[in-house]
């Protein structure tokens, strides 16, 4: 009641506790014998409205924090072997606990647990329990699993999941739970969906210059169509990352920050100073300022709230990214792309290389066309950012 007693709109309290699902979960809560901890929480049926009841309990001090993403498997593991056979579950448990759960937690302990790394957790788990199942199926004992079985399994499921079995088959075959088989590397293809230069620059401009458009919307689409950053990097930026050096805007957008050109420091500024959390507790108990600020108390927007606004703008993630990077490894160094945009630098190699030879591939091209009297030119100069400018970057501000 404490935090009630602080915020600024009374009446959105009032409304909030008469009409919310969210309230009516905190009364049955609050209505338990037992003092409310993240165990108590766990007993409920994790939905939505409890996620965002419990990050507004921790918001406001009632509970500790906790790495959300990764406590949560715990709860939904249990849920869902629940239909299965005890056998099966109890083997699933066993992996995910001292598996998949145990390289997560080690993982956390090392860097920020991210929604998208409790995703694949679970996805992993989801995905030995249906091998599991499937081996059911088939009449196949774990422990006489060989190669041909799992050759099948991966004809049947040619995807990057489906391969995801790896993990478990190398947890089993550790505990000589089964002998035989392994599974190929999945088989890395060569990024093919790009977006064009025209609707790249015209997505771009929009992002720039259209005020009709949320603002929320317009930074993030400017940030992946021309830095190439993917949503699950962008939900973890604060206003802290923005730093004003006399007429220089700099993002941090991995150790190195990155000078901004003018019509997109213009926003990103807008953005900072303007933008607050839509919550009434989390107003009056403001905490981290998130860039991109969401409605739950303390929290950014989650990256699936980030696409749904990328998608309003017609910007489809994967291809916008795939462009970016190309335009960007055409004119910067592997260490430099690695440096800016928080890159392995393996992957920065292989985008380079992918430039270069997109490069060689349209010089021979026009070539060609010169050689049967054809005209044609192309434009690669970036209008809105260039690699001096890049380059600037790791100039201007001190190591």
């Amino acid at each position: 009641m404490i935090a009630f007693d602080a915020v600024d709109k009374p009446r959105s309290v009032i409304r909030w506790l008469s009409k919310s699902a969210g309230a009516r979960l905190l009364s049955q809560i609050a209505s338990e014998e037992s003092e409310i901890t993240h165990a108590t929480l766990d007993k409920f049926p994790q939905t939505l409205h409890l996620n965002h009841v419990r990050q507004t309990l921790v918001h406001t001090g009632v509970l500790p924090e906790r790495d959300e993403y990764l406590d949560r498997i715990d709860p939904w593991l249990d849920t869902l072997v629940s239909s299965h056979p005890e056998e099966r579950a109890q083997l699933v448990r066993a992996y995910a606990r001292w598996h998949v759960l145990r390289r997560a937690r080690s993982r956390a302990s090392r860097r920020t647990f991210t929604s998208d790394a409790g995703r694949r957790a679970r996805t992993m788990i989801r995905v030995a329990l249906e091998w599991l199942t499937w081996l059911d199926d088939i009449d196949r004992k774990l422990a006489d699993v060989r190669q041909d079985e799992i050759d099948q399994w991966l004809t049947a499921n040619p995807t990057r999941r489906g391969y995801m079995i790896d993990g478990f088959v190398a947890w089993a075959k550790g505990r000589r739970l089964m002998e035989g088989g392994t599974i190929p590397s999945y088989p890395k293809g060569e990024p093919a969906c790009f977006l064009d230069d025209d609707q790249r620059w015209q997505q771009l401009k929009r992002c720039l210059d259209d005020d009709g458009v949320a603002l929320t919307g317009r930074v993030a689409g400017a940030l992946v169509l021309l830095f190439g950053q993917s949503p699950t990097r962008l939900i973890h930026l604060s206003a802290a990352h923005v730093e004003q050096q006399g007429e220089h805007t700099f993002l941090q957008l991995d150790e190195r920050p990155v000078l901004l050109p003018p019509k997109l420091a213009k926003i990103v500024i807008k953005l900072r100073d303007t933008g607050r959390p839509s919550s009434v507790l989390g107003r009056a108990h403001p905490g981290t300022h998130w860039l991109f600020a969401s409605v739950t108390p303390g929290r950014p927007l989650s990256i699936a709230g980030l696409r749904r606004r990328l998608d309003e703008l017609g910007i489809r993630t994967r291809p916008a990214r795939n462009a970016a990077m190309m335009a960007l490894a055409t004119d910067l160094p592997a260490a430099v792309l690695a440096d800016l945009f928080g890159l392995h630098i393996v992957t920065a190699v292989r985008w380079v290389k992918y430039a270069k030879r997109d490069w060689a591939a349209y010089v021979a091209e026009r070539a060609t066309e010169a050689n049967g009297n054809s005209a044609g030119s192309r434009a690669v100069d970036n209008p809105t950012v260039g690699s001096q400018q890049l380059r600037e970057s790791r100039s201007t501000v001190p190591r």
